[in-house]
This record gives C-alpha cells, structure tokens and sequence, in this order.
C-alpha cells in the first residue's frame, strides 16, 4: 500500500513475518475483546513476552478508525499485531508499518 506518500504493509502481512521468522516459536493473539487485544510471543531461545493495545490508547495516538470504524475489534486486533511484531521481533519487520496504522 502507499498512504501519504509512503509504503506500508498490510497489518496481516507484518504479523506473518513475526509468526514465521526463524527465532519465532509462537506469535499469537492470545485474548481479544471488543475493546482490546493482547499478543504473546516467545522466542525459541527466550521467554514469553505479552504486549496489549486498547481503544484507548487508539484514541490517545490519533487512530482516525478508532472513533468510526465499523470493526473496531478487527482494527484493535490488528493494531496490536502490527506493534507487538516490530517490538518482539524487529529484525523480522524492519520498521515496516500497517496501513491501519499510517492512516492516523
């Protein structure tokens, strides 16, 4: 995708990277609700680790979805992925970004 002039990936896309990166044992989404989701990934040489992303914080970073989207549980669960990926597993992504994520 190109938003704004810049390149970005699909937030699916960014999240298989991190699921099939070499160092990855497992990269999921382990508890989603309609306001919030939380990734847990474990390194094969590491412990687990959980990051969640919320509607508010959402709103806080000036997601435009966040306020009208239709499918906030999809665009939160995305969100989440996008963000945990670059913080677990960076050399997997190199600084890549979602769409979701660059319409803000």
């Amino acid at each position: 995708h190109v938003l704004h002039g810049s390149l970005c990936m699909s937030a699916h896309d960014i999240i298989g990277l991190a699921k099939s990166h070499p160092n990855t044992e497992y990269f999921e989404a382990s508890e989603t609700t309609d306001t919030s989701c939380t990734y847990v990934y474990k390194a094969k040489s590491g412990k687990e680790r959980s990051f969640t992303y919320d509607l508010e914080t959402a709103k806080k970073d000036g997601m435009k979805w966040a306020g009208r989207s239709q499918n906030l549980k999809a665009m939160i669960r995305k969100t989440a992925g996008c963000q945990a990926a670059r913080l677990f597993c960076p050399e997997a992504l190199h600084g890549l970004y979602g769409a979701e994520e660059m319409d803000s």
